[in-house]
């Protein structure tokens, strides 16, 4: 996983692609406890991905101009995360966690659920820098014709080129 996130943090992202894509299906039944019921000595339950890896895995494709793979996998995280916040309690019990353990918990998935939606917003982000640059190559052209007066190149100019700058900025953080 740290490979991974470290290539694509030195922007490396069709090799963490393919390093990714050796791991194939992370909802596969072999990345779960319960499959190995004879080395589950302690009765583990759930699955042996950590969540900043499927959080990874699901983000990655978007940086690998796969948009909305990247929108999809996102958003099915966070269908998950959303019905675990949802049902704590029910797993608590199951687990036998105390009030503590309950409170940690939701707060720990809270957490997760604010990184998928941030991701996703990210991911937002980068979909729309891409439908502001047809435009804005589509207005390019648009400009050399004599359809659209100077004045109206002027105001077009004057309002497109504040939110591409601040699409871009907030994608560049």
């Amino acid at each position: 996983m740290t490979r991974i996130a470290l290539l694509k943090k030195s922007n490396l992202i069709e090799m963490a692609v393919n390093e990714l894509s050796a791991f194939g299906d992370l909802d596969s039944p072999d990345f779960y406890y319960e499959y190995y019921s004879e080395l589950n000595e302690q009765k583990k339950r759930g699955t042996m991905v950590p969540f900043s890896f499927r959080l990874l895995a699901a983000e990655l494709p978007a940086h690998h101009n796969r948009i909305n793979e990247a929108h999809v996998r996102l958003c099915q995280l966070l269908s998950t995360v959303r019905r675990i916040v949802r049902d704590i309690d029910r797993f608590a019990a199951l687990d036998m966690m105390n009030e503590d353990e309950r409170r940690e918990a939701l707060n720990l998935w809270s957490h997760r659920q604010s990184s998928v939606i941030q991701a996703l917003i990210d991911c937002s982000l980068m979909k729309k820098v891409e439908i502001y640059c047809r435009f804005w190559s589509f207005l390019n052209e648009v400009s050399y014709s004599r359809i659209f007066t100077t004045p109206f190149n002027c105001f077009i100019s004057n309002c497109v080129c504040p939110i591409i700058n601040r699409v871009q900025h907030s994608i560049q953080r």
